[in-house]
């Protein structure tokens, strides 16, 4: 599997687990608000979840990973 195609699944993931979580945490408190609750969730899906990237090197392409408030590291 290429690099590209592991950096799209690891934002996949990434993204959707915070994204179903708090849409159904949201969907709990406020069960009458589903449009606003997902848009909320879709908000903290995005604040939350990690970045995948691929980046050419001189050593090969490497994935690196960025949080929201963090600098990028090296995942491979």
């Amino acid at each position: 599997m290429k690099n590209k195609h592991k950096a799209f699944l690891y934002n996949l993931i990434g993204f959707g687990i915070p994204f179903v979580i708090s849409f159904a945490l949201l969907k709990y408190i406020f069960p009458e608000a589903h449009f606003w609750a997902m848009v909320c969730a879709a908000l903290i899906a995005v604040l939350v979840s990690p970045r995948f990237w691929v980046v050419k090197t001189p050593s090969g392409e490497r994935i690196f990973k960025k949080w929201s408030f963090s600098p990028p590291k090296l995942v491979r």
